[in-house]
């Protein structure tokens, strides 16, 4: 298919989140791609803080098929450069759609000039925070020279590496095979000089009521009732009428 090539310049961007602890300056850089196979990156801003500024031009090529879809676009995502993790500052994202106007300035023989752009950078959860600043500039279609001169020649993998087979009836098969019969005739002639191996005796089970003594029964507790637990009652003498 038909390739066109296109030419980013990432200039800067303002009001960016800073997603470094204590207020610390970042250090930004930004990646860009329309193929996620194909990505290129900025130079780094170092302490370009929440305005960084790089001014960095990036070249790919895509298909002239996705510049006229509607849902082609290239994607440009800004990091913060750490000593541990690059934590993602925001992402933007430019429809391919919007440079349809210098597609066919590029054809009619014009000269491809660029177009200055802005756009909002969105945060991790979708909030826009800041601006970035672009020129964007979108060539002709390439030819097939032009085309196979821009992409990268594709590396074959290294030839697997092979290794000697010897015959069946080589010199070191047979040395082996002869030492082989060797040592098993002579563990056969010599069988009768080693004692055959005695079993195990057999393990005598022991009863279980010889490893531990009889349980003693427990007594018998007597009820006692209520009535026993108490002295008896003492009555009154009875009394004397007079």
């Amino acid at each position: 298919m038909a390739q066109r090539e296109l030419e980013v310049t990432v200039i800067s961007a303002q009001g960016l989140k800073n997603v470094r602890l204590y207020g610390r300056l970042m250090n930004p850089y930004a990646v860009a791609w329309v193929y996620p196979s194909h990505k290129v990156q900025t130079v780094v801003d170092e302490g370009g803080g929440i305005n960084p500024s790089w001014n960095s031009v990036l070249r790919f090529s895509c298909e002239d098929t996705v510049i006229w879809s509607s849902g082609g676009e290239i994607t440009i995502v800004i990091r913060n450069r750490g000593s541990i993790s690059n934590k993602l500052i925001g992402t933007v994202t430019v429809p391919l759609s919007d440079l349809s106007l210098q597609c066919r300035a590029a054809d009619s023989n014009a000269s491809p000039e660029s177009t200055l752009m802005s756009y909002q950078v969105k945060t991790r959860l979708g909030k826009p925070r800041g601006v970035l600043n672009l020129a964007v500039k979108v060539g002709t279609v390439l030819k097939t020279t032009e085309r196979t001169a821009s992409v990268a020649p594709h590396m074959p993998y290294p030839p697997k590496a092979t290794y000697p087979v010897y015959p069946a009836n080589s010199t070191g098969h047979n040395e082996a095979a002869a030492a082989a019969a060797k040592l098993s005739a002579y563990f056969k002639d010599n069988q009768h000089l080693y004692p055959p191996q005695q079993p195990y005796p057999p393990q005598q089970a022991s009863p279980l009521h010889q490893m531990y003594p009889p349980q003693q029964p427990y007594l018998s507790q007597q009820k006692s009732s209520p009535q026993n637990n108490y002295p008896p009652r003492q009555t009154y003498p009875p009394q004397q009428v007079f």
